[in-house]
């Protein structure tokens, strides 16, 4: 990520021309004013950001510092402290302690604030906006190459961790579905999201994992009968290989296709409809009304 060396003049910038001038995506620089409270920009007639001059000093500083391999979260911290405002906003303080707390590898840490929340949020709340953004959050930096390869792992096991332990029992309900991902997808953390929020609504989960074969799901479909599959693509090619055994062997269940990497064509080819979200608790959501409404008005 390159630093523009053009300084700001006074004037308020909409996002798109600050990121052209920075060369921070946009959503990125809603993550740094999300997560660390960094900008306050105000708003035109239409609602769009305007970033201030304030705003523009501070995000040439931050990609400044990231640049020289300083935290994001330390970053933020050095520059609110010596940019300040009138009334700088503060940012959301157990947010800023779950990065902070995930970015130094401290697993204790980002477990007490993961705890907190837990203890005052439902399940689809946490996964909808604690995980999901914080991962999000995490998989841009990862992009930018502010974030080590020994992070990128720590964050993934971390949230493999917590979310596992809250799925214990999860086997158990009134309607059921097996859960699994393509044969050669190994993201397998928004599947899990998944399961948690579709558990949360009353459903048993069936859950067999990364590169899952196709004919271990056809085998495990048949064994247990479920309401629904669900089989995750975040990845190109993730699925192919076992496409067109699921369609010739005619599976009975909904056949639901979820993930970045699912195209038309390929939810066409095993009759899989159209899902119209990628947020893994809005996704549970749409199953559990639509595809268990169904299944609960054929019996």
């Amino acid at each position: 990520m390159a630093q523009s060396a053009e300084a700001d003049t006074g004037e308020l910038l909409r996002i798109g021309e600050l990121s052209r001038r920075l060369g921070a995506s946009p959503e990125v620089l809603r993550a740094w004013e999300r997560r660390y409270g960094l900008f306050d920009p105000d708003r035109s007639p239409g609602g769009f950001r305007l970033y201030t001059p304030v705003d523009q000093r501070r995000a040439r500083a931050m990609v400044s510092r990231i640049a020289e391999g300083v935290a994001p979260a330390e970053a933020a911290r050095q520059i609110l402290a010596a940019v300040p405002a009138e009334a700088a906003p503060s940012g959301d303080d157990e947010f800023v302690r779950l990065r902070e707390g995930l970015e130094r590898l401290d697993g204790r840490a980002a477990g007490e604030v993961v705890d907190e929340l837990a203890a005052r949020m439902c399940l689809e709340s946490l996964v909808s906006h604690v995980v999901m953004p914080v991962m999000r959050d995490l998989g841009e930096l990862w992009e930018l190459g502010t974030v080590t390869i020994a992070q990128e792992h720590f964050f993934s096991s971390f949230f493999r961790r917590r979310l596992m332990a809250l799925a214990d029992g999860w086997e158990a309900g009134r309607r059921t579905a097996v859960l699994a991902c393509g044969p050669e997808e190994q993201h397998d953390l928004p599947l899990i999201c998944l399961g948690l929020a579709l558990h949360s609504r009353g459903w048993g989960i069936t859950y067999l994992g990364t590169r899952t074969p196709a004919a271990s799901l056809i085998e495990a479909v048949r064994q247990c009968g479920p309401d629904a599959v669900v089989l995750s693509c975040t990845v190109a090619n993730g699925l192919d290989d076992g496409l067109e055994l699921i369609a010739a062997e005619g599976v009975a269940p909904p056949v639901l296709l979820v993930g970045a990497s699912v195209t038309s064509e390929r939810a066409e080819r095993v009759g899989s409809p159209p899902v119209p979200t990628a947020n893994p608790a809005a996704v549970a959501r749409w199953i559990d009304e639509v595809i268990g409404g169904s299944r609960e008005r054929q019996r």
